[in-house]
């Protein structure tokens, strides 16, 4: 069943021109040219709860693998995709609790039913008419952020965008 799904997500990634880094059936982690999502299917939250610290190190050894000094992935996602528990208030709770935990990245928790809202972006690709290349990603995004800070975000390390985005904003 988790193949079905793995399939589902990667095919959606993909339309939108994400490049898989690496998938199997129950892990994908996929980027584009700003972030980097790292997907976990499960059967429940208890599992995701058994289970934390190991996907706590596979998204902890994406996460620290990049080079600080010329990646510009400041974007990571660690996204959960939850096949049972769906529409409770247990599920809820537990989304909430995942959620509102922002140490090292964005997180989200999905059911299985709700992967056509995926990638969980704040750009309007969530529902594309097209496939997305590379290009279009960038003109989007460099609409989105203007050019000024779209060169300056492309040109530095992604360790400066704090000071680079706050820069910007005092101009």
């Amino acid at each position: 069943m988790n193949n079905n799904i793995a399939e589902k997500i990667s095919k959606r990634y993909s339309d939108i021109g994400f490049e898989p880094i690496e998938t199997s059936c129950d892990v994908l982690l996929f980027k584009n040219m700003f972030s980097v999502h790292c997907i976990f299917i499960v059967t429940n939250c208890k599992e995701v709860i058994e289970r934390k610290d190991e996907y706590e190190d596979i998204f902890k050894s994406l996460y620290l693998s990049s080079d600080f000094s010329e990646d510009i992935y400041w974007n990571y996602y660690c996204i959960y995709i939850i096949k049972d528990d769906l529409d409770n208030t247990a599920f809820k709770r537990f989304k909430d609790n995942i959620e509102g935990n922002t140490k090292l990245a964005r997180r989200f928790v999905f059911n299985e039913n709700d992967i056509e809202f995926l990638p969980p972006l704040h750009l309007s690709v969530i529902k594309p008419t097209v496939a997305a290349d590379s290009e279009l990603w960038e003109k989007e995004w460099r609409d989105a952020i203007g050019s000024d800070l779209y060169e300056k975000l492309n040109s530095n390390p992604k360790s400066r965008i704090d000071e680079l985005i706050l820069e910007y904003l005092n101009d």
